[in-house]
Formats: structure tokens, C-alpha cells, sequence
């Protein structure tokens, strides 16, 4: 009774002095931010008097900085050049399709080009979410944060860029930009000198728009949810268990397991990061 009575007498001091959003734990720096700290007082040539505090100011992190900068605007460009690429694809297939000989073919030109492109589209996606996934834990690690909280946060502010450009670059083209940068008659748009810049039908690029959202985005969650999500970690645990199953004893392989010697096989915990990166995406 008394710990009751307690616990409402706290919870109506801390709204009556403002204090239900303060935390009592305080965030630990990281091991590398201590490394770095302890790296750099040892290469300074006199010491730091007791009651100054060593840290990590805008000039150590300048260079990581810079790298973090250069870095994103050279992934952008690359995600910009491969929508580009997706662009020479549609119209250079479009234009061989419509030589060809079989009628059946050159009915079906439109639909070929839209499908074959949003699913290259589809591959591309789901390959550079990979690898800027890495990029940016890799330069978020460039910059030493101080704390796990800041860490995590500079890592979604990087991952989000990062996936939201690759994800929905080539949808906001043919929404808002494919048929517009044709040109008019007289004066129309050629690339490399050969192939006319593509337009939309004389109904519109909603019917493409469509199609490149149904493909990305059925596809992305399919493969990624039985794939990535599924299938890949029950292949890394297959794989774990194989090995520590060659590299032991027989009378321990004989033996019941501990419960901490089964989780051992278990996948790693990677946080709710990624799930939630994938509900603001979509």
C-alpha cells in the first residue's frame, strides 16, 4: 500500500514540477568516441590540466564531415545516372521494337518497354538499398558520435536520404517530368544526337506510373519480406549451426544444449531501425 501511495505521490510531483519527459539515465559515450579522445590528448605535446575535459570538436570531425558530404551527393549522382541509364534503355528498346518485323511485337511495344523497365528499375532498387545501407552506417561511423542515441540518429538521417532518392527517383520522373522535357515540334529533344527524347501516350504516363508503382512496391515488400527478411537470416543460422557442428567434439555434439548455447544460432538483433525505415518509405 505504501509503495503505491508512493508511486502516485512521484508521478504528481514530477507533472507539477515538469519532469515527465526527463530521463534518469544518462547516455554513455561510445568505446570509439572514448578511443578518439584518448588518441588525441596522447598527441598533444602538453597536458591538459585536470579540471579541463578532452572531446571531439567541429575541426577533428571536419574531414569526416566533408567525406560525409562528398559521399551522399556522389550516391544522389549515382542513383540519378542509373535513372538516366533506365531512360536510354525505354527509348532505345522502343525504337528497335518498332523495327521489327513481327507485328505481335510492334503491337506491344508500350507494354514491353513499361515492364521490362520498372522491373530493372525494381533489381536496381533493391541492390543500392543494400549498398547504401552500408555507405551510411560507414560514414556515420566516419563522424565518431558520442553517444548509441546519436549514432542511431545520424544513421536513419543518412539511410532515409539515401533509400527515399533510390526508391522514388524513378517514380517522380514519370510523374512529373517525363513529357515535358521533349520538346515541341520543330525543336524536339534528341539523346546523343539519335534517339528522340521519350513522351508519355496521348493518354497521359499514368497508365507507366502505375505500373512502376505496382512493380516496385509489390515487388520491393515480397522479395525483401521472404528474402532478405525470411530467407537470408535462416540461411545464416543453417550456416552457423553447420559450422560450430564440424568444429566441436562428438560427445559435445551428443549432448543437450544449453539454452545460451541454442540462442548462439540464433540471428543477430538488429534493432527496430530497419522496420521502421521500411513503414516511412512505404
Amino acid at each position: 500500500m505504501f509503495m503505491e501511495h508512493w508511486k502516485r505521490k512521484q508521478m504528481g510531483l514530477n507533472y507539477k514540477w515538469d519532469l515527465t519527459g526527463f530521463e534518469e539515465e544518462e547516455d554513455h559515450p561510445r568505446a570509439e568516441y572514448e578511443l578518439c579522445v584518448m588518441q588525441k590528448s596522447l598527441r598533444k605535446e602538453k597536458k591538459i590540466s585536470k579540471a579541463e575535459k578532452e572531446k571531439l570538436t567541429c575541426r577533428d570531425r571536419c574531414p569526416a564531415y566533408m567525406t560525409n558530404l562528398v559521399m551522399m551527393l556522389l550516391m544522389v549522382g549515382v542513383t540519378f545516372a542509373i535513372v538516366f541509364g533506365v531512360i536510354l534503355y525505354r527509348i532505345s528498346t522502343k525504337a528497335a521494337l518498332h523495327m521489327s518485323s513481327n507485328p505481335t511485337t510492334r503491337s506491344n511495344v508500350r507494354v514491353t518497354v513499361k515492364t521490362t523497365a520498372a522491373i530493372i528499375n525494381l533489381v536496381v532498387i533493391l541492390i543500392l538499398d543494400e549498398v547504401y545501407g552500408a555507405v551510411a552506417r560507414w560514414l556515420t561511423v566516419l563522424e565518431v558520435p558520442k553517444t548509441d542515441r546519436s549514432f542511431e540518429e545520424r544513421l536513419i538521417f543518412k539511410t532515409f536520404i539515401l533509400k527515399f532518392v533510390n526508391a522514388f527517383t524513378p517514380i517522380i520522373y514519370v510523374a512529373f517530368f517525363r513529357g515535358r522535357l521533349g520538346g515541341h515540334p520543330g525543336s524536339y529533344l534528341y539523346v546523343f544526337e539519335s534517339y528522340r527524347m521519350e513522351e508519355c501516350a496521348h493518354g497521359g504516363c499514368l497508365m507507366e506510373l502505375c505500373i512502376q508503382l505496382s512493380i516496385t512496391m509489390l515487388g520491393k515488400q515480397l522479395i525483401q519480406n521472404n528474402l532478405f527478411e525470411i530467407g537470408i537470416p535462416k540461411l545464416k543460422k543453417l550456416i552457423r549451426y553447420i559450422k560450430s557442428k564440424r568444429s566441436s567434439f562428438q560427445e559435445e555434439r551428443e549432448k543437450k544444449l544449453q539454452r545460451y548455447e541454442t540462442d548462439h544460432f540464433l540471428e543477430p538483433f538488429a534493432g527496430l531501425t530497419p522496420e521502421y525505415m521500411e513503414m516511412s518509405e512505404y
